[in-house]
């Protein structure tokens, strides 16, 4: 592209459809432009509130910050735009865990691409961040990374796994063992690949807050992998899932009954949980800690930033830091 050019953006639009929520997706380096190595481009990120159809889980999603991110790349002197998503591509509640059929087999509806928009509508975004601006050589390195993360997160997953310990943000990095496949991970992993390619974003110093789902892991007892072709092992995994099916088809008031349910869930199977990678290739076992499963609301991990507490992002969201995570974490003395 050049400054003088219109955008033309249809040519590197590939899978454009009502399947993708209208992205033209990212599989390889092809479906991405290669900029002007000495134009200017700004980085925004973006955040609004997970847009679900149904007006009571809309609502949910209010109340809970329960929020969809996204980064944004405008060309300073010319009409392009491109606005980074990553997305379920049947982004519902149930489309968290899997079925399980009658056979017994385990069946996941939780496919999930990167793509990209040609445009933007700010009215749809309640938080837009201006992250700094960055040369064409520092872009093209970044549209380089991004089919490589499409690539290995080919699946949407909530769930992270961290210590105890890893609730306090300067800690996360040391006692986490399993990190989500969503849209934050994209945006937070995407922020610091631009740090990487050499963008100068050290002027954002507020916390980016983003939703965690989190399991505790018990310190004692690491993250193991599921044999799948020892049939005891394999049939606890299928059992879980099972049972998870009973927990999305409830209707629930707040995120905070779904983490509750999961919690009963987990203390029936002997405080374990099992995850999946993101390409559905190997299978986890989790054993629990106190207070097993969380959701939280904390800054992003951000190379160019430190610091940061487990109290700062419900405060600059105006909401309450539940009671119980506010005993766990200032009961926790870190050395």
């Amino acid at each position: 592209t050049s400054a003088g050019d219109a955008w033309p953006w249809q040519q590197w639009c590939h899978d454009q459809g009502p399947l993708t929520y209208g992205m033209c997706t990212t599989k390889t380096r092809g479906d991405l432009p290669t900029v002007a190595p000495n134009d200017s481009f700004e980085v925004s990120w973006l955040r609004r509130f997970v847009a679900f159809g149904d007006p009571i889980e809309y609502k949910i999603a209010q109340e809970a910050k329960f929020w969809h991110s996204a980064i944004a790349v405008r060309h300073l002197s010319s009409s392009m735009l491109m606005l980074f998503q990553y997305e379920a591509l049947n982004f519902e509640p149930s489309s968290f865990y899997p079925a399980v059929s009658p056979a017994r087999e385990i069946i996941w509806n939780n496919s999930a691409v990167v793509g990209w928009l040609p445009y933007m509508d700010p009215n749809e975004w309640q938080l837009n961040v201006k992250m700094g601006v960055v040369t064409g050589v520092v872009l093209n390195k970044w549209l380089d990374w991004v089919p490589g993360f499409a690539a290995q997160h080919p699946t949407y997953n909530l769930w992270n796994v961290w210590d105890r310990v890893g609730m306090f943000p300067t800690m996360r990095d040391k006692f986490q063992f399993f990190r989500d496949s969503c849209c934050h991970r994209f945006t937070e992993d995407g922020l610091s690949a631009f740090h990487t390619a050499g963008a100068d974003f050290s002027a954002v110093t507020q916390p980016l807050c983003r939703n965690y789902f989190v399991i505790i892991q018990d310190t004692l007892r690491p993250l193991t992998k599921v044999n799948i072709h020892h049939p005891k092992e394999w049939s606890r995994v299928v059992d879980f899932y099972d049972g998870l099916q009973h927990l999305v088809g409830k209707k629930m008031g707040k995120v905070a009954d779904m983490v509750k349910i999961w919690i009963g869930l987990v203390l029936k199977y002997g405080y374990t949980a099992y995850l999946a990678d993101s390409d559905l290739s190997n299978y986890y076992l989790v054993h629990l800690s106190m207070p097993y499963g969380v959701y939280l609301l904390q800054r992003m991990n951000l190379p160019w930033q430190t610091g940061g507490d487990p109290k700062e992002c419900w405060s600059q969201e105006n909401v309450s830091m539940p009671q119980d995570l506010l005993m766990d974490t200032t009961s926790l003395v870190v050395v």
